[in-house]
């Protein structure tokens, strides 16, 4: 019987081990990517994933270790399986393929303030300045064909008026009303 009894405790303490072990790699994968998030260089951001994989890897391989030393017939296969090989194992890719997209720059948009390369800058400037010019360049006057400027409309007028005037003087009409008209309007033109 102390035979059973040590092989209970043993089991008891293999899982207890492996429970340890993968709250402590819960731990550290969480740490890892919130660190990882709030980073604000890509190179910082590169340098975080790049650790976290390396740790997350290593604690992966020893709580498979932990794993395959428990006995099998305890039963509860299923939850081993989860808590021993998938968790770990999906954590730790996880980790290593956003490390590989990262490093590529398929995340940069999503984490990072991407700046203007250059190149784009200057054609978004020639853009502008090329969109300003255009609204900026006189258009086309049709209009002057047809219309004659309003200063000259004046000047017209105010000859027309001083003609009629001294035609009006030269057939004697010397009312003081019409003169005194008239000399009203051409001090309003003028």
């Amino acid at each position: 019987m102390s035979t059973n009894s040590n092989m209970n405790e043993e089991q008891t303490t293999t899982e207890n081990l492996l429970y340890q072990r993968l709250i402590i790699f819960l731990i550290v994968f969480s740490v890892l990517v919130i660190a990882a998030l709030n980073t604000q260089k890509k190179i910082l951001f590169l340098s975080v994933l790049a650790l976290g994989v390396i740790i997350c890897w290593v604690l992966t391989l020893i709580i498979i270790r932990t794993v395959k030393g428990m006995n099998k017939k305890s039963g509860g296969k299923l939850i081993l399986l989860l808590l021993g090989y998938l968790i770990p194992i999906f954590c730790s890719l996880f980790l290593t393929i956003t490390l590989v997209v990262g490093s590529f720059g398929f995340v940069d948009p999503y984490l990072f303030n991407v700046d203007i390369k250059p190149v784009q800058l200057e054609k978004k400037v020639d853009e502008i300045k090329n969109e300003i010019k255009k609204q900026l360049k006189p258009k086309e006057d049709l209009t002057s064909k047809h219309f004659k400027s309003i200063d000259s409309v004046i000047n017209n007028d105010s000859i027309t008026r001083a003609r009629e005037r001294k035609n009006l003087l030269k057939k004697g009409t010397n009312n003081q009303n019409d003169s005194k008209y008239f000399k009203s309007i051409d001090k309003v033109v003028r």
